[in-house]
């Protein structure tokens, strides 16, 4: 079910380590900080289509800023 769909990994860990450290910097709000975890993501999903949290964290406000 849902549930499920939430936690299945990545495909690729290079993707999920992306995705922890562009989250990790939502908390210093900088320009040049919203546009690295922009980029981070966008490599996430590149490299990781189906990888759901990297879709999600991109579509945050935060990584639109800049």
């Amino acid at each position: 079910g849902p549930e499920l769909a939430a936690h299945h990994a990545p495909a690729d860990l290079s993707a999920y380590d992306l995705v922890l450290r562009a989250v990790r910097r939502f908390t210093q709000p900088t320009r040049e900080n919203f546009a690295h975890d922009r980029d981070l993501l966008e490599k996430a999903v590149s490299l990781d289509p189906g990888y759901a949290r990297a879709h999600a964290n991109l579509s945050h406000p935060i990584t639109r800023m800049s």
